[in-house]
């Protein structure tokens, strides 16, 4: 669904389109599954095996969406969850 959903936004006339793909989100009152997940990564990523899965709190998306929308002028920019942790770190460094 989600990239079916991006293939469409891909083809509108937009000068400038700025995509994130985060793994599991944190919300304030995360889900079932999303704690079981949360926690799972959470264990796996002690030995920072699968970062690219690493859950990130819905704050820290909209902060980087945000940030790097400002900053789109022209063009795609698709932000992967691996950056979105980079950028998040530069945040709060």
């Amino acid at each position: 669904m989600k990239g079916q959903l991006e293939e469409v936004i891909l083809e509108l006339p937009f000068e400038a389109i700025v995509i994130v793909r985060p793994a599991t989100l944190i919300r304030e009152e995360p889900k079932l599954v999303e704690r079981i997940s949360c926690a799972v990564f959470g264990v796996i990523n002690k030995a920072r095996v699968l970062m690219s899965q690493e859950p990130v709190k819905t704050a820290d998306v909209a902060k980087v969406l945000v940030t790097a929308t400002m900053g789109q002028q022209y063009g795609i920019s698709i932000i992967e969850n691996e950056t979105i942790h980079e950028r998040v770190g530069y945040f709060k460094a």
